[in-house]
């Protein structure tokens, strides 16, 4: 449970259960209720009193409103997911000392398994950034957390693909294994554990795919779509994705 007494600005208190959502424009994807769940540590594992805490990325869905986009589907009430740190929640309300939320659907970047592991959303990837072992002239190594965030990566996992707003196919540009070239400032971070971080990309922030150095290796090319199972992703029964 989460105590609403450590979340500030929270007003409005009502059941969830009285509230039928609203259809929203096909680009907006519609909307749905989460539960928020409250960080109890910072990224350092330093205890977070209850006069700071923040919500956590990972919400518990509650239930969802009408949507017509088909990629948008595959989330149910029960899960649950990741929402983009940057996204602003349309509402926030209490209930029972619970902290909720309506937030939009394609704010939802991936769908949290039970064994903790992400299945991106759509045209979405999961991507392990690659850094460098960094040493100072002293010959110490430079911390992860204190370098610049790499624009090189490798795919984790791949979403299977999406429909765009006029209902064409659209399919990923990478596929798990690869390393991808993407943009300084795109991406979700999600951190999976002391020592792990990952992103979560659109695939529109790719800016290339590395190539295998070998001639006889399968060009994937930038508009090959493939599923997170290494399947060419072909339209809506596409597998969505496996675990990291």
């Amino acid at each position: 449970m989460s105590s609403v007494e450590t979340f500030k600005g929270v007003k409005l208190t009502i059941d969830p259960a009285r509230i039928s959502l609203a259809a929203q424009a096909q680009d907006h994807g519609g909307v749905c209720i989460v539960q928020a769940a409250f960080e109890s540590k910072t990224k350092g594992g330093i205890i977070v009193p209850d006069s700071h805490k923040k919500p956590a990325g990972r919400f518990l869905v509650h239930s969802i409103g009408p949507t017509d986009r088909k990629h948008l589907q595959v989330i149910e009430a029960g899960q649950t997911v990741f929402v983009h740190g940057w996204a602003r929640p349309e509402l926030w309300f209490t209930w029972q000392g619970d902290v909720l939320a309506v937030v939009r659907l394609e704010d939802i970047e991936a769908i949290v398994s039970p064994d903790g592991s992400l299945r991106p959303i759509g045209e979405r990837l999961v991507v392990q950034p690659k850094y460098d072992k960094s040493k100072t002239a002293g010959g110490l190594y430079i911390p992860d957390t204190v370098q610049d965030r790499p624009q090189i990566g490798t795919v984790l996992v791949a979403g299977p693909g999406t429909y765009d707003v006029d209902g064409k196919w659209v399919e990923v540009k990478a596929q798990a294994g690869q390393d991808v070239l993407y943009g300084r400032y795109c991406g979700a971070t999600v951190n999976l554990g002391v020592a792990s971080e990952v992103l979560i990309i659109h695939q529109e922030d790719i800016l290339g795919v590395i190539q295998e150095a070998h001639g006889d290796q399968r060009q994937a090319g930038v508009g090959a779509g493939v599923a997170a199972n290494g399947s060419r992703a072909g339209g809506p029964g596409a597998d969505a994705g496996a675990g990291t």
